[in-house]
């Protein structure tokens, strides 16, 4: 029975280690999200100033010297959206396949844990029936109105 504790911890630390995997995986999901955002506003902000354009008007066309920074940074921003793209994908992947071993681990446990209910010997489980029953009597006793309720719990610890 020891043993089996000693198994339920481990199970348990290993799931501490793979929750902390999967914040990992998270954060760099969000920093690749926050870095995209970062140089989509970048363009957001050279197509919406109107010193930018011809004739100070955003619907004409941009400047020579801005269209030129402009395609820089939209070919940057292709470019690490794609790299993004597969780096999420990836680890999403990781996240889904952690999460999938976080259940097969929980899953381990309770089994371990049904194990560890069995090996009980019955006059424990017992004592902590009594112990259960006579918390409730105790705290019905002082209640009026659950005066039949007591008595049925009464009856029962008598007839056991």
């Amino acid at each position: 029975m020891n043993n089996n504790a000693e198994e339920i911890t481990l199970l348990k630390n290993r799931i501490k280690k793979i929750e902390g995997e999967i914040e990992n995986l998270q954060g760099k999901i969000n920093t690749n999200r926050e870095s995209l955002k970062k140089r989509y506003f970048e363009l957001r902000m050279i197509l919406e100033d109107e010193r930018n354009h011809e004739d100070k008007f955003i619907c004409n066309p941009l400047n020579p010297k801005k269209l030129m920074e402009y395609k820089i940074i939209l070919n940057i921003f292709k470019e690490t959206c794609i790299i993004f793209k597969k780096e999420d994908e990836a680890n999403n992947r990781k996240i889904k396949e952690n999460f999938e071993e976080i259940e097969k681990i929980k899953d381990g446990i309770l089994k371990l844990e049904k194990i560890n209910e069995i090996d009980l010997p019955l006059e424990k489980l017992e004592e902590d029936r009594r112990d259960n029953m006579t918390k409730i009597i105790n705290f019905l006793k002082d209640k009026d109105q659950y005066k039949e309720y007591f008595n049925v719990v009464n009856d029962i610890m008598n007839k056991k």
